[in-house]
């Protein structure tokens, strides 16, 4: 970049010199020291006109270079940063003066010491000279042009053509000749430059070839005949190195077909040695005609041929100059194709500008069209067929002479025009006794056909639909009888319909602080004939421009709730259309006109006032502030050293803080919590903190499994009470009839099995006390119980453990099981002090084993639930353990005696 900068530099400096040498004498270009600047483009040659008129003898006589005689040329160029510049002239075509024959010779160093690097006499176009040299960049060099025998003078025309730096890709291309009035470009990438990937683009909207990587044939297109195509061979790094191509088909000779009733005027400049072709057809196989309206052509030495086909065999129906002019010259095909070469020698053209021939050539082409065609009735497309019908009878015309698509041909064909208003078109027509109704549709007079439809009997409704029309566009088809016999019923009934147009409600248009509850609403379809849906578009109106395109899930209402758009954001603006499915086939209306609806602000949460700044153990649950249409709510626990995380992963925003991993007790937190919903979450969380309490909390054994004072045999077990958070438990021993050092257990839940605990003494009592380690703290044994220990029963199990596998709330809901004794009949639950949402009940049934006998799952959404159990031959006279879960926590365990 630097070194292109002091190269612009340079250029400025030196441009400004020459202009003040100029200005000191009256003839620029005369010697070195005036020499005109000729300015350098890279990779392009940009013609400046020059003049050697008037000039006299610079006195620098170039060496092995012919033809000096005075009158010399002097022009300067600076070296481009790459070293390699490319200097061109030619014939100036304004004033051309053909008997001129120049020469150049190229010169390092500066006036006065000059070192000639290069001659050339006739290497250019035109047998003019062109050079090719190096050089230090960003210095300057000197070119002497003068004409042979310094007899002839007037304006020539040169450009300077700088090489980039880096390496252009080299390809070579092909046109080729397609089908339905298209052409094609082969493009062989025969090196890739210094690029490491090429990109093929073109201006006529064909699909561009990205990345290209390897050498090779790529076909770009297709193209209509007639387009002019610019392809760019890109290098992506570097613009200086693209290689442009720009191509026609015209000479080509592909197959043009014409749409006869419409003309089709040409033009062309023919060019030296020209050897083209144009081919056309009539669309309906009728004789075709070319006229020329203008044309100047060599008389004698050029030529034009004119057949009666398609190929340059095909029979001759004009071959000559036509003295030179070509107006008025006019030749008809019989067979339906007409063809045409060019063919002139090496001078005089209009390509060249010369002996007077650059005006071009101008014709045009033409073929009797389908006048029962042109003559088409008006159709108009309607939302419903209803609407839409109009009545016509086959008796009324006669046969149009095309092909028909379906039965024999020759039967009467009416045709009908409409302008389609859908994509999505739907054709109707139908007789009535033995009238077999047979739809064709084309793009226009003598076009391209777009369907054919005989799929219903006689005097049965014929129905189809297309759905690639373009709205606005004006398009024809055509009713007859598809049998072998002449329908004894003529007449029918046709029609054209499209699906209702819909769009946002005017009323709803405009609407700012939308949230995820807000509504929005589409206009009704009219008629709803078969409606299933409706779809709204949003299209982000900020970048990146995403657009969204949403099935209501609200079916043929049109009330569209915002929370359903799951992609929206907050803040945003977006534009909105919408459209129905309805009818049948592809059943896919347009989209109406769309207009604009805004989001409010992003919604804020935080941890909610009562909740701020209050002590809490891990059995507690806080709540953030409700953010409607979230789907998940993150906290953030900061205790200024570490920071743990939680999310909820749903629209709940209550935290147990015993799911936080890593809270500890005795810890003080900052407590933030962010929200996402409408695509994206919340930048910022209103602030708030907690402590958790100085220690965990005791607990002691729980007398619902083995009441203090108990007599149990070693293979009994027990449970503490629940310390939420706790990650293992500590039972203790003391025994009361032989005093010694206690027994201490440590286990991860919060069960024993005695007969697990080595040291224990069948006959002895024992204070038994428990605690738990939970947020990083253990708290101390609480309350003892005596519990002793006699011989153990026969056929008792020996060890029950890990009842649990959830945690087992001390707060909220309140579990009561009835009848307690249970006689093996049906088993009540109630359940109070539910919060009033959607839950998941699970009630469980261990046997003293630990094995699951029962299980039943059960929803609710109130405050309180009762459910029956049957249990009726599934369980034996014994002790059991129930379980109760709410959305996966047990919430109570307690015994069951079935006598």
């Amino acid at each position: 970049m630097k070194q292109l900068y002091s190269y612009l530099q340079f250029l400025s400096v030196f441009a400004a010199f020459i202009l003040s040498s100029q200005s000191a004498f009256a003839q620029p270009g005369n010697n070195c020291s005036q020499a005109i600047s000729v300015p350098v483009n890279i990779n392009t040659c940009t013609l400046t006109t020059v003049s050697n008129v008037g000039l006299s003898a610079s006195g620098i006589s170039p060496t092995n270079c012919p033809g000096y005689n005075g009158g010399d040329l002097w022009l300067a160029v600076v070296m481009p940063p790459s070293g390699q510049l490319t200097f061109r002239t030619q014939l100036n075509l304004t004033t051309p003066t053909f008997s001129m024959d120049i020469n150049m010779a190229v010169y390092s160093g500066v006036c006065g010491s000059l070192v000639q690097i290069g001659c050339d006499t006739d290497s250019g176009p035109g047998f003019y000279p062109e050079l090719a040299f190096s050089g230090t960049p960003g210095v300057a060099y000197y070119i002497q042009l003068w004409d042979i025998g310094n007899n002839q003078a007037d304006n020539i025309d040169v450009c300077a053509i700088g090489a980039p730096t880096c390496i252009s890709p080299t390809a070579t291309t092909t046109r080729l000749c397609g089908a339905a009035n298209q052409y094609s470009v082969n493009v062989n990438i025969t090196n890739l430059g210094s690029a490491p990937s090429l990109n093929i683009l073109n201006n006529a909207g064909a699909p561009a070839i990205n990345n290209v990587t390897s050498t090779g044939i790529y076909n770009v297109g297709p193209f209509s005949l007639g387009q002019t195509v610019t392809i760019t061979i890109q290098n992506p790094n570097d613009a200086s190195c693209n290689v442009v191509r720009v191509l026609s088909d015209v000479g080509l000779g592909c197959n043009r077909i014409v749409t006869c009733g419409n003309l089709l005027n040409q033009t062309y400049c023919y060019a030296n040695s020209d050897n083209s072709v144009f081919l056309y057809s009539s669309s309906n196989n009728s004789p075709i005609t070319l006229t020329f309206a203008s044309g100047l052509i060599q008389n004698g030495s050029d030529i034009i041929t004119i057949r009666n086909g398609t190929t340059g065999t095909s029979p001759i129906l004009f071959q000559g100059s036509n003295a030179g002019n070509l107006a008025g010259l006019t030749r008809t095909a019989s067979s339906g194709s007409i063809f045409m070469r060019v063919t002139s020698n090496i001078a005089g053209s209009c390509a060249d500008n010369s002996l007077g021939l650059g005006a071009g050539w101008n014709w045009n082409i033409s073929c009797v069209g389908n006048t029962q065609c042109q003559d088409a009735s008006l159709v108009l497309s309607q939302t419903s067929l209803a609407q839409s019908l109009v009545s016509s009878d086959v008796a009324d015309f006669s046969y149009s002479g095309n092909l028909q698509c379906a039965g024999p041909d020759g039967n009467a064909d009416p045709y009908f025009r409409f302008v389609a208003v859908g994509s999505v078109t739907y054709f109707s027509a139908q007789g009535s006794g033995d009238f077999n109704a047979a739809i064709e549709v084309f793009n226009s007079c003598g076009g391209s056909q777009l369907a054919c439809s005989n799929t219903a009997g006689a005097g049965a409704q014929e129905t189809f639909w297309i759905d690639n029309l373009i709205p606005g566009a004006e398009y024809v088809y055509r009713v007859h009888h598809a049998g072998a016999n002449p329908p004894s019923q003529t007449s029918f009934v046709t029609g054209v319909y499209h699906i209702p147009q819909v769009r946002l409600r005017t009323d709803f248009c405009g609407a700012t602080g939308l949230t995820a509850n807000s509504i929005i609403r589409s206009t009704n379809a009219n008629p709803a004939t078969n409606l299933q849906n409706y779809i709204f578009e949003f299209t982000e109106t900020q970048p990146p421009f995403t657009v969204y395109e949403v099935v209501s899930p609200n079916g043929t209402n049109p009330q569209f709730r915002m929370f359903w758009f799951t992609n929206f954001e907050y803040g945003r603006t977006y534009s909105v259309r919408t459209k129905v499915v309805m009818y049948a086939g592809p059943n896919m209306g347009n989209y109406g006109p769309a207009c604009n609806i805004t989001f409010a602000p992003e919604p804020v949460s935080g941890l909610q006032s009562i909740f701020n700044g209050g002590n809490f153990q891990l059995c507690n649950t806080i709540k953030a502030t409700p953010v409607n249409a979230t789907i998940n709510y993150r906290w953030l626990f900061d205790s200024g050293t570490e920071i743990f995380e939680f999310n909820s992963n749903s629209s709940n925003y209550f935290c147990n803080l015993e799911n936080v991993q890593g809270l500890t007790y005795g810890t003080t937190y900052d407590v933030q919590v962010f929200v996402t919903g409408g695509g994206t979450e919340s930048g910022v969380s209103t602030p708030g903190t907690i402590s958790l309490l100085p220690t965990a909390p005791t607990t002691s054994l729980n007398p619902a499994f083995i009441a203090c004072g108990s007599s149990v045999t070693l293979t009994a077990w027990t449970q503490a009470f629940k310390v939420c958070g706790a990650t293992s438990y500590d039972f203790r021993m003391t025994n009361l009839t032989t005093p010694g050092t206690p027994i201490e257990v440590a286990r991860p839940n919060r069960t024993i099995a005695f007969n697990s605990v080595a040291g224990l003494v069948a006959g002895n009592t024992y204070n038994v006390a428990a605690r738990a380690t939970a947020g990083g703290a253990t708290a101390p044994y609480g309350a003892e119980c005596a519990i002793s220990f006699v011989a153990p029963a026969p056929g008792i199990a020996p060890e029950v453990e890990n009842l649990e596998t959830t945690q087992v709330l001390t707060e909220g809901p309140n579990t009561t099981i009835y009848p307690n004794p249970n006689a093996g009949e049906n088993l009540q639950v109630l359940i109070s002090n539910l919060d009033a949402q959607q839950q998941q009940i699970q009630i469980e049934i261990y046997d003293l084993t630990g094995k699951l006998v029962i299980q039943e799952n059960f929803g609710s959404s109130n405050t309180s639930f009762r459910a029956s159990m049957p249990v009726r031959g599934q369980l034996a006279q014994g002790v059991y353990i129930v379980n109760t879960r709410i959305d996966g926590i047990v919430v109570s365990t307690e015994k069951l005696f079935v006598k």
